[in-house]
């Protein structure tokens, strides 16, 4: 999957176009095939969407093909036309092939995707009740729940009979600015839509009731290609009688029926066809994008809306803000907790599992447990590691979390010994160094409201005395929890650099453990280990080393 692609689809930030490769490798010459390719993806960029062409190279499924891609299946020699029953075949034996209707819906679906656009359909064929020979686009729409824009069915088919069949697979049939439905080359073909949309507004109201009533077939939103694009529907028709006529003869018969015809068209009209085809594509696409900028921009205003209503049922409360890091933890124990742990070489058997951590995730997953709304920022990467970490935090408001994408999420590796207690830990948090006063300063907002501000030793310590300055700015409670002993000394101290001009301290609360206290007494007094045997030592510290002891 293409990186803009993926991203899209998990952050939600634009909506996602699948679009067909058939139209690359059997629906146009080369190198007409791949501009027309190229111009309907910069077509729908510009109405505000993301394209993401769909096909298969060498066995390998690609969702957002990039240009070289498009390019190199293009000049595929004995390219497959890959529909959803050949699908496994052409992924087993590494061919390349592009993608059907039917194909393109299915792996569109799988990926997340809700919106397709296409020429048009594959429908019920002429004397389709006596051959059977009906699209498996028609049956996929029927299983599939996206919005499919096209130009209605190609004429060469039994229209009337194929929106039968539609209906018979629960589709939601409706036609943008006509009440007729259209019939590809041509803006009508004389038989009535099921339903009529005046304008892409009335699209969003129909594609939002369809998501809210969760419904699982499709919607099929065809649009008529404008009239001074269209080819001469008297010219269009007469050409396919006598391609079909052809077929007829030559006895061509199931998915090379489509193929044969359209390209006889195309030499009958002198190209007029194939310049209808190109010019309904590429309107399909500008329409297809802008109905789905349309609908995900009125599900985010709304979705803000809500989120202000809530925030506004409740607007004395501040909210905790928690500062720190963020880990995958991968936990290892023996299996057999009679075995003890060997080292230099052998595998030991083991129980192990994945969790999210990190010291400030964990403060803020409690927080959100307590329902205080916390605001959590942290540093990640786009990676799986990072996804993980997200997807156990979906409730919570992730705006503090930010994604670097040539960063690795940090990752805690713990070895249980056979009691239960750590053996071996070690981790790889390099990305908290990104939680500097430079990401900070993005959030002041959230710093200067915030209820009380919780920090842990995973953060830089100019990050640290950043967040303390601003605490004692606004009169901020500061929580600091030092995450482990060996960070707790300088942490803890980076947060001290203030002149003592007033009776405030840094922190208003601190949560050490008698190892991470005794780490922090021997930094703030400077005692050494060797004087803390000399007598030189507060009550205080007798009673942690008698504790610790």
């Amino acid at each position: 999957m293409d990186e803009e692609v993926e991203e899209a689809l998990r952050d939600r930030s634009a909506p996602v176009i699948a679009l067909e490769s058939t139209i690359i490798t059997h629906g146009m010459p080369y190198p007409k095939n791949v501009e027309t390719a190229l111009e309907v993806e910069s077509i729908i960029r510009a109405g505000g969407s993301i394209p993401a062409t769909i096909g298969i190279l060498n066995g390998k499924i690609n969702i957002g093909m990039k240009q070289e891609q498009i390019n190199e299946l293009a000049r595929t020699e004995n390219c497959l036309k890959v529909s959803r029953h050949n699908l496994a075949e052409v992924v087993s034996k590494q061919c390349s092939g592009g993608t059907t209707v039917a194909a393109t819906m299915l792996l569109a679906h799988k990926c997340g995707m809700e919106y397709f656009v296409t020429g048009g359909i594959g429908g019920v064929h002429r004397m389709g009740e006596v051959t059977m020979d009906v699209s498996c686009d028609l049956r996929q729409l029927g299983r599939t729940s996206l919005t499919l824009v096209c130009a209605g069915v190609k004429s060469i088919l039994d229209i009337p009979k194929t929106l039968e069949y539609l209906e018979t697979e629960g589709v939601t049939v409706a036609t943008l600015g006509s009440y007729d439905f259209p019939a590809f080359f041509t803006p009508s073909s004389g038989i009535k839509s099921p339903i009529h949309l005046f304008n892409q507004l009335e699209a969003v109201s129909l594609i939002e009731a369809h998501r809210k009533l969760d419904i699982d077939s499709g919607i099929l939103l065809a649009v008529p290609i404008p009239q001074h694009l269209a080819a001469s529907a008297v010219e269009i028709q007469d050409a396919i009688e006598m391609a079909l006529k052809e077929v007829s003869e030559k006895k061509i018969t199931g998915k090379d029926v489509t193929p044969y015809v359209l390209e006889r068209v195309n030499k009958q009209t002198q190209g007029r066809s194939l310049d209808a085809n190109i010019s309904l594509i590429k309107h399909n696409a500008m329409v297809g994008s802008m109905v789905a900028r349309k609908y995900h921009d009125l599900h985010e205003r709304k979705e803000n809306e809500k989120e202000e209503q809530k925030q506004q049922a409740m607007p004395n409360r501040r909210r905790p803000v928690v500062v720190g890091g963020a880990n995958l933890d991968v936990i290892a124990k023996p299996r057999d907790s009679s075995n003890e742990i060997m080292k230099f070489g052998p595998s030991n058997k083991a129980v192990i599992n994945m969790y999210s951590g990190g010291v400030g995730r964990n403060i803020a997953e409690n927080l959100m447990k307590l329902e205080t709304n916390p605001f959590f920022i942290s540093a990640i990467g786009s990676d799986t590691a990072g996804d993980f970490i997200i997807n156990q935090l979906k409730s919570m408001d992730l705006n503090g979390m930010k994604r670097f994408g040539n960063e690795k999420t940090a990752v805690y590796n713990g070895t249980l010994n056979r009691e239960g207690e750590l053996y071996l830990g070690m981790v790889d948090d390099h990305i908290h160094e990104k939680i500097n006063p430079e990401l900070l300063k993005s959030h002041e907002d959230e710093l200067r409201d915030a209820a009380i501000i919780c920090i842990d030793g995973n953060l830089p310590h100019e990050s640290i005395k950043f967040i303390s300055d601003s605490c004692a700015r606004f009169h901020t409670p500061l929580l600091f929890e030092p995450a482990e002993m060996f960070k707790a000394p300088l942490s803890f101290r980076a947060g001290c650099h203030r002149p003592t001009t007033t009776k405030r301290t840094p922190y208003t609360y601190t949560t050490p453990n008698l190892i991470e206290l005794k780490a922090i007494y021997q930094e703030m007094t400077g005692l050494t280990p060797s004087s803390l045997t000399q007598g030189k030592m507060s009550w205080s510290y007798r009673w942690i080393l008698s504790v610790t002891s």
